[in-house]
């Protein structure tokens, strides 16, 4: 039998256990192996906007192609919004890589508190250490764990399903080739 080998450009268990869940639901890739790389983003340890946070995902996916036939970049960020109280929105952005093309995915993001996203900007740290040190959450590693959005949804939607969303949404194209590049 042969396999599809699947890079990942993360050592991050919630990110590799995203792709896992994801990939068994799709024929293609039934017998795929996950290959964690520890590569970098290299994109600033916040990423601020979607250009960002999808370069961010695109070099993670790079990173992570030599020996694989496919990688997976995942990348989180926050985006601006101007019609939320604290203007910010957390989201992931997928990016899956075949040698030649890389297909975008984003998830569904939710706001940021007001006083994380001052903490971030005053500070200049990471919304994952805004939530270390603020006084109403107190935890190391969200990125690791639920992720913010677990904590705000109370469990409703984890890190790891935000980054299921994302996933699935850059598969799209793959699964539905015959829509996004008619003959």
């Amino acid at each position: 039998m042969d396999f599809l080998k699947v890079g990942v450009g993360s050592a991050n268990p919630v990110k590799i256990n995203a792709v896992k869940n994801v990939l068994e639901h799709y024929e293609m890739f039934k017998s795929s192996v996950i290959s964690p790389v520890n590569v970098m983003s290299v994109v600033s340890p916040q990423p601020k906007g979607y250009s960002e946070i999808s370069l961010g995902a695109v070099n993670r996916a790079k990173n992570s192609k030599e020996g694989n036939n496919y990688s997976i970049g995942i990348e989180s960020g926050i985006d601006e919004d101007h019609w939320t109280d604290s203007k910010w929105i957390d989201y992931c952005v997928c990016a899956v890589y075949d040698g030649n093309k890389f297909f975008i995915g984003r998830s569904s993001g939710i706001e940021v508190p007001k006083n994380l996203i001052k903490l971030i900007f005053e500070k200049e740290i990471d919304l994952s250490q805004a939530c270390h040190i603020s006084e109403q959450i107190k935890r190391e590693n969200l990125g690791y764990e639920e992720g913010l959005i677990g904590i705000l949804t109370n469990g409703r939607i984890t890190r790891e399903k935000q980054i299921e969303q994302a996933i699935i949404n850059a598969l799209a194209p793959l699964e539905n080739s015959n829509l996004y590049y008619p003959k």
